[in-house]
């Protein structure tokens, strides 16, 4: 038990991390090459043609960052007004179907990457400008389904998560 804690307390500082790493330094660069783009294209009518490849990967780093951070932090979408409302019991049952249905999208995007990614890596398949090769936003995609399936079994097997 005392390994699992370990191990989790090493996921919530990474998540934090990269989420940090998202918020201060993806999301900045990303308004700056898409105001830069749109600038130059419709301005200068001379876009930049790598800044599309750009934007794929760092949309993809934000996006599965932040759902890290914002999974860790229980910061799930519900209908509060509703759920305020609940008992106690229904409370219980409500979060143990979020956990559940959680950690089911985990794992069917755990599974269906494993399945594409030898597939993506042996037609060798890039960005088009940037030769970003795509199995590296389906690793980060992968990386990140598996640290969500913890999360969701965390959650769900929490005590105290009725509190949140």
């Amino acid at each position: 038990m005392k390994i699992l804690k370990i191990f989790l307390s090493i996921l919530d500082n990474a998540s934090d991390y990269i989420f940090k790493f998202c918020a201060l330094i993806c999301l900045p660069i990303l308004v700056l090459l898409i105001t830069l783009d749109v600038a130059l294209r419709y301005v200068f009518h001379s876009p930049l043609i790598w800044a599309i490849d750009a934007n794929e990967l760092m949309l993809c780093i934000v996006m599965f960052g932040s759902l890290l951070y914002v999974t860790k932090e229980a910061g799930h979408i519900r209908v509060n007004l509703l759920y305020r409302k609940l008992n106690k019991k229904l409370i219980r049952i409500v979060n143990s179907l979020i956990a559940v249905s959680g950690l089911s999208f985990s794992i069917v995007l755990i599974v269906q990457i494993i399945k594409e990614l030898p597939f993506i890596i042996d037609i060798g398949r890039a960005t088009e400008f940037l030769e970003i090769p795509y199995w590296v936003m389906s690793g980060v995609a992968l990386i990140a389904a598996v640290v969500l399936s913890f999360y969701f079994l965390k959650y769900f097997t929490m005590r105290d998560r009725d509190s949140d």
